[in-house]
């Protein structure tokens, strides 16, 4: 039977007001302290571990909460106890939590679910610097603040409960501890021992919570069930994305198979990298998809004014109904646009792709008399032969593929870390500033910068080497060729 939310209208410090929330190990109230008001939860008795050693220990535990001071992370004004209850006093944080809104029918796109991870990440990484693993990212501890901010809240308290030692774990002079002099100390050295697993669990249940949010059927843990195992099966998930039938662009999917693999994503500031360069590409490829809309637009707008060049009406042009030409050409409607059709034996219309059209020019010379003009006239001064920029072409991990080209005394960079590379690259296996291009004299040469994982050019490590047609670049699990590209990229 569910433990009833006690009545109070004061606790310590604290004026006690209405109910906000209930969950099986807290009661949430509106309250107010010195005028400012915060939402205050109680922990529940029944949930609270009988031995005082261990009581004691999350009274500590909750004391320093207000340690963790990250802008995703919902402020601690104050925690520990009171009255004999156990409390956290936190900010106010408007509206429902992510878990009220997907119940309404909230639906979230792909961008919006990175970017929450991304926050959520971030926040982890600021309670592992205060060595306060969280121990329960869900969406009922996540808060839509408005304006694509998110918060996460109760960090530490469910995973402390969840783990209540055995009392035989509590007892003094254990042969696998025999330097604990106390229950109290134990437990202290156990709780300050809370590292690197901690964080892959809290990890791991982060790219479940992404793969859920974008429509995956992810599985749930299983009683007995050891992490390792589990992590294994969210793995095999998260592999199976790209198969599912699911929208999700491939640099999400590489993103979150990183988050769940245990050698790339060793600290949650390694997530914020992963998530931020999916945010990168994500933006690249709307970017990309815009650029081609716009380039469909000027064809179309190319294709009419050759129409009209020719006399043809603009509606005989495939792909360029009167409507989009009188838009390009600035007109007000279709029939001034057919106004502007020369007649035969008249000077030819240039429209102009801002305003009105230009005035006509002069018929086109007879062939004879074209050539006498060109005779005669000054020839110009020949322009100075244009740098031709050369072409490297990217294979990534997951088989996509993008170009960049380099002029002379250019140099791109190329890393995992979109903050210290100009080119992003979503790959756990790469530095976060890896190897860097450059065109000196005509040649293209590449170096290393220090990474992990070394850079290979025909699978022969380097330092600093020039790269020719040939060539192949490999860091991590992606490639890079010079000039044509490599077999299998589209």
């Amino acid at each position: 039977m569910a433990e009833e939310a006690p009545t109070l209208t004061r606790l310590g410090e604290f004026d006690v007001k209405e109910p906000l929330g209930e969950s099986p190990r807290a009661t949430v109230y509106r309250a107010n302290r010195h005028g400012q008001e915060c939402a205050l939860k109680v922990l529940k008795d029944g949930v609270l571990p009988k031995n005082f050693a261990h009581r004691t220990r999350l009274v500590q535990i909750l004391q320093r909460l207000p340690d963790i001071k990250q802008d995703n992370v919902v402020k601690v004004l104050s925690a520990g106890e009171a009255d004999g209850r156990l409390y956290v006093a936190m900010e106010l944080v408007p509206g429902p939590n992510l878990a009220e809104e997907l119940r309404a029918g909230r639906k979230m796109g792909e961008r919006e679910i990175v970017a929450l991870a991304k926050q959520v990440a971030q926040a982890l990484d600021a309670g592992r610097g205060a060595n306060l693993p969280h121990g329960g990212v869900d969406p009922s501890n996540i808060w839509h603040c408005g304006k694509g901010k998110y918060k996460i809240s109760d960090f530490a308290v469910r995973k402390f409960l969840g783990e209540v030692p055995r009392e035989s774990d509590l007892e003094t002079g254990q042969k696998d501890a025999p330097e604990v002099a106390s229950a109290e100390e134990l437990l202290r050295k156990r709780t300050q021992g809370w590292g690197d697993e901690e964080l892959h669990r809290d990890i791991a249940a982060l790219a479940a919570l992404m793969m859920r949010l974008l429509g995956a059927d992810v599985p749930a843990q299983v009683p007995d069930q050891s992490f390792e195992d589990y992590r294994d099966r969210l793995q095999e998930t998260a592999a199976g994305l790209h198969l599912s039938g699911l929208t999700v662009s491939v640099h999400t999917i590489s993103a979150v198979r990183q988050m769940l693999s245990p050698g790339a994503c060793r600290t949650a500031r390694d997530v914020v990298v992963e998530l931020a360069s999916a945010l990168v590409f994500q933006r690249r490829g709307e970017s990309a998809a815009a650029a081609s809309a716009l380039g469909e637009a000027n064809e179309a707008q190319i294709d009419a004014s050759a129409a009209l060049r020719m006399g043809k009406a603009p509606d005989a042009v495939a792909g360029a109904p009167g409507d989009v030409v009188a838009e390009a050409f600035g007109m007000a409607d279709v029939e001034e646009v057919a106004e502007a059709i020369p007649a035969p034996g008249d000077g030819v219309w240039v429209a102009g792709l801002e305003g009105a059209p230009a005035a006509p020019m002069p018929p086109v010379a007879a062939p004879q008399q074209a050539a006498t003009q060109l005779e005669t006239a000054p020839r110009p001064t020949p322009a100075a032969e244009p740098q031709i920029p050369t072409t490297l072409n990217i294979q990534y991990e997951l088989g996509t593929a993008e170009s960049f080209t380099l002029k002379e005394g250019e140099q791109v960079s190329l890393g995992r870390d979109p903050d210290m590379s100009q080119i992003a690259v979503a790959d756990g296996t790469v530095s976060r500033r890896h190897c860097t291009f450059s065109r000196r004299a005509g040649a293209i040469w590449v170096k290393d910068e220090g990474s992990s994982n070394g850079t290979f050019v025909n699978e022969v490590r380097v330092q600093e080497v020039q790269v020719g047609e040939r060539d192949v670049v490999r860091i991590g699990h992606s490639r890079i060729s010079v000039g044509a590209p490599l077999a299998g990229e589209r």
